[in-house]
């Protein structure tokens, strides 16, 4: 009994330990379970009774009894069950015990016992065998390389009536399907391949190629419909060869715009120099240059921009620095400008003022000559007045007038 008993326990804590996974509840999957295994031991109650328990053992050595006298009709005692009496599912995860004989009763029979209810299903009726034998139940081994490389034809039940080669795992209420053409999570297409050689991701799909075209791998997004639509980073940054894309296009905003306000060509003097700022997306960049004018018709100018520091993914140095030089060359007659600088302005102010002051002077002279002229001049107002003769005459000679 204590050979049977190590012999039997010894094989269900092998089965136990691969099985255990799959006795969790419904929606959950138990890696780490605590529990060592069963094992099955029979109890004698005295007066040529005696009956056979299953047990559950606790990693803690701690036996309890999870069904009690499992073999009710039999009229053999425990001692009859031997370690090739029961057989375990590597698929369902139940285990089969072979019942004992039952007196006066050929027909054999297999009671079922479900790890995830720890409870027994009942009895399955052993068909087709002699009423002489005596079966011993051989488990159906795991191959593990079916499991890494699975390989099946149409013939074999198991593998279903019209895949060639698929492997399946979980169960009904969640299955991953991975066949040649992609892989299915219940009923929907998580990765499938299509006939023009397209791999689809998803149910909307996200779509690229199993190989490139023309030297382009292809990436692109469709909707139920097959309409392509746009793809979304959302709330992720998009990095290429390190740097964020976004931010990229942001700064080149920027070091552009700081550009812009720099001088191109000097205008009252041979050099201008000037700095800058510009911002675009919410990123800054600052600027420097000048530009210098080497004759009347070739003028020179450099500058270059740089982002402020301090950004994430943003790449090496010049990958923040901008820079641009160039020429402007005149070509053809030149022409004249239209505009006046400041201090022209206030030379020709200068000069009308003087000039308005000496016409009033000129138009006081003309009159005090046409009253002489016309003798409207008395001679009491000539006496009171002195002339000025050298102004006069000065005057008269302007006008060619000459005294007789």
């Amino acid at each position: 009994m204590k050979k049977f008993a190590k012999k039997l326990f010894s094989s269900f804590f092998t089965s136990t330990l691969i099985l255990s996974p799959l006795s969790s509840l419904a929606g959950e999957v138990d890696t780490a379970t605590t529990d060592l295994g069963y094992f099955v031991s029979s109890e004698n109650l005295g007066q040529n009774n005696t009956q056979t328990h299953l047990y559950k053992l606790k990693s803690n050595g701690e036996a309890s009894i999870i069904i009690s006298n499992i073999f009710p009709d039999s009229t053999y005692n425990g001692s009859s069950f031997s370690a090739t009496d029961y057989t375990v599912s590597q698929k369902t995860g139940k285990i089969y015990f072979l019942e004992p004989p039952r007196q006066g009763i050929e027909q054999r029979r297999i009671k079922v016992f479900d790890m995830e209810t720890n409870a027994f299903e009942g009895f399955t009726n052993i068909t087709n065998l002699p009423g002489s034998g005596s079966p011993m139940f051989i488990d159906i081994p795991v191959v593990m390389d079916n499991l890494v490389n699975k390989k099946c034809n149409t013939t074999e039940a198991s593998c279903g009536a019209t895949d060639s080669k698929f492997v399946s795992v979980g169960g009904a209420d969640m299955e991953i399907k991975i066949t040649e053409d992609g892989m299915t999570v219940g009923e929907d297409n998580l990765i499938k391949r299509q006939d023009d050689g397209t791999i689809h991701i998803g149910k909307n799909s996200l779509i690229t190629t199993n190989e490139e075209k023309n030297g382009v791998q292809p990436l692109y997004a469709t909707d139920a419909s097959g309409k392509r639509i746009p793809i979304d980073i959302q709330g992720s940054k998009l990095l290429i060869n390190g740097r964020d894309v976004e931010q990229s296009i942001n700064n080149v905003g920027a070091l552009s715009a700081a550009l812009t306000g720099l001088p191109t060509v000097p205008i009252d003097s041979t050099l201008a120099c000037g700095v800058g700022s510009g911002t675009h997306g919410g990123d800054f960049a600052f600027s420097g240059g000048c530009a210098s004018k080497l004759n009347e018709n070739l003028s020179i100018n450099y500058a270059a921009s740089v982002i402020m520091p301090g950004q994430e993914y943003a790449g090496d140095f010049e990958d923040s620095f901008s820079a641009r030089a160039g020429f402007v060359w005149k070509l053809g007659k030149p022409v004249k400008p239209t505009l006046i600088s400041m201090k022209e302005k206030k030379e020709f102010e200068t000069q009308i003022n003087t000039l308005e002051e000496k016409n009033k002077q000129l138009l006081a002279r003309l009159e005090r000559l046409e009253k002489v002229a016309l003798g409207s001049i008395q001679s009491k107002d000539l006496a009171s007045n002195k002339i000025d003769y050298t102004a006069l005459t000065n005057d008269l000679k302007k006008t060619n007038l000459k005294f007789k």
